[in-house]
């Protein structure tokens, strides 16, 4: 499921420094491949010292769309996929399907939302929805890596292979 950039649970959902512009960005990279504004999505509002949040899971769809349309994006947007791919499994907390990955819009209150989660718009159908989005996307991920694996240093294919193996082999989080 794609969250519609105008939908107002934007404005709720936290991301590393707690709720911060993500469809804005979003925006823009869908008009245009801009790889220091990815480059700051990324690493700095949607993952944070090996931790993701709910708007890392809502902005997936989004990112993956991205990465099909601009060549350019295939290389930075494949590397946080394989490194979400390594977070996603490890030991997430009980109220997360995946690290980060809340189990619906009252479990946002982990996150220490300013705004009470009674008072959020709905979030239980679109975190649903991205539970069972998330597995078929991994494989297609996976598959996606071990193609580029061939062509890259090994430095990157370890990185890649990292990302396959914690995704299909969780209990080995310390490869």
């Amino acid at each position: 499921m794609q969250l519609s950039l105008d939908d107002p649970l934007w404005d709720h959902l936290p991301g590393a420094y707690g709720v911060e512009d993500v469809r804005g960005p979003l925006s823009s990279l869908l008009e245009q491949w801009d790889p220091e504004l990815c480059n700051t999505l990324l690493w700095d509002r949607l993952h944070h010292q090996e931790a993701l949040y709910p708007a890392t899971w809502a902005a997936l769809p989004w990112l993956w769309q991205i990465a099909g349309r601009y060549e350019d994006a295939v290389a930075p947007l494949f590397d946080f996929f394989a490194h979400l791919l390594a977070l996603a499994k490890r030991a997430p907390a009980s109220y997360c399907a995946y690290e980060g990955l809340p189990l619906s819009g009252a479990d946002l209150d982990h996150w220490h939302v300013s705004i009470p989660p009674a008072m959020i718009p709905p979030a239980d159908a679109l975190f649903e929805a991205l539970v069972v989005w998330v597995e078929p996307w991994a494989v297609q991920v996976c598959r996606a890596l071990s193609t580029l694996i061939e062509g890259a240093d090994h430095a990157q294919a370890a990185h890649y292979l990292r990302g396959i193996t914690a995704w299909e082999h969780p209990e080995h989080d310390n490869f």
